[in-house]
C-alpha cells in the first residue's frame, strides 16, 4: 500500500494506492480526507465521491514471451524497429528522480505543451508529483531521439503493481518525426514491461480506458493493442468530517 498526503487548498488528502481490503483502513495515516485509488469491495464510512473506472491490466506473472504474443503484430513490428535502430531510453525510480531535475523539467514541459497544443487549460501538478516521489512511489520513463527525451511515462509502483499515471510526448509538426515518436511510445511501454518482469512486479495497469468516450477512444484502443484484460474498480473519496465531505465535492474531481 502507498500513502501520500498533500493539500488541495486547505484540505489535506491522503492518496492511497493498492489497498487490498477493508482491514487496512485502520492503517491509514491521518488526514482531513482520503482518496482510495482503484479499489474493489471496499466501502468506508463518510463517502463524498465514488466513481467506477474501467481499465486494462497486463498480467506480468505469465511468461514474457507469452506477453509479447498478446501485443498486436503491427505494434510488435514497430517495437522491433526501435530495437534494431538501437533507440535509447531510461527508466528512473524515485530515488534517481530526485537527482534528475533536468529530466523532470523536460517531462513537465512536454506535458504542459501537449495539453496546450490541444487547447486544454491543463497544467501539470508538480507538487503532487513530488509528494509521490518523496514516498518512493514513482517510476519515470523516457525515450530519446538522439540526446533529447521526446516520450515520457510516469507510473505509480509498489512491490507488486504498477499503474500508468502520466503519458505525454513532444509535439512535432514534421510527419516523419511524429511517426518516430509514435513508435517510441510503443517501444517505451514494452521496455517498461520488460523491466517490471525482471523486478517481479505482477501487474501493468494501463491507467484507465473508456471506449465510449470519443475524446479518449483512440488512446483506449491504443492501450488495448497490448493485450491486457479489461477490469473495473472504483475510486473513492471519503472523510469523517461532514463539512469536509461537502467541500470535497467542489475541490476534487474523480
Amino acid at each position: 500500500m502507498i500513502q501520500t498526503i498533500y493539500k488541495k487548498g486547505p484540505i489535506s488528502i491522503n492518496h492511497i494506492w493498492y489497498l487490498k481490503d477493508e482491514s487496512e483502513l485502520g492503517k491509514l495515516n491521518k488526514a482531513d480526507a482520503y482518496f482510495l485509488h482503484g479499489v474493489d469491495g471496499i466501502n468506508p464510512l463518510g463517502v463524498s465521491l465514488r466513481k467506477k473506472q474501467t481499465t486494462l491490466v497486463s498480467d506480468l506473472t505469465i511468461d514474457k514471451e507469452e506477453a509479447w504474443t498478446k501485443i498486436s503484430k503491427n505494434f510488435r513490428n514497430e517495437i522491433n524497429k526501435c530495437i534494431k535502430e538501437d533507440r535509447q531510453f531510461e527508466i528512473v525510480t524515485s530515488e534517481k528522480i530526485k537527482q534528475r531535475p533536468d529530466l523532470v523539467s523536460k517531462f513537465v514541459a512536454s506535458y504542459n505543451q501537449m495539453y496546450s497544443s490541444k487547447g486544454m487549460n491543463t497544467v501539470f501538478n508538480e507538487a503532487q508529483f513530488q509528494a509521490y516521489v518523496k514516498e518512493g512511489a514513482v517510476w519515470l520513463s523516457a525515450a530519446y531521439i538522439e540526446d533529447e527525451p521526446v516520450v515520457f511515462h510516469a507510473h505509480i509502483v509498489d512491490e507488486n503493481s504498477s499503474r500508468l499515471w502520466y503519458s505525454c510526448s513532444n509535439f512535432r509538426e514534421e510527419k516523419e518525426v511524429a511517426t518516430v515518436i509514435g513508435r517510441l511510445n510503443k517501444f517505451l511501454h514494452w521496455q517498461e514491461m520488460t523491466v517490471f518482469f525482471e523486478k517481479g512486479i505482477e501487474i501493468y495497469d494501463w491507467g484507465g480506458v473508456d471506449f465510449d468516450n470519443p475524446e479518449v477512444k483512440g488512446i483506449s484502443e491504443f492501450k488495448a493493442k497490448f493485450g491486457g484484460e479489461c477490469i473495473s474498480y472504483k475510486n473513492i473519496i471519503f472523510s469523517r468530517n461532514r463539512l469536509i465531505r461537502m467541500l470535497l465535492k467542489f475541490v476534487v474531481k474523480l
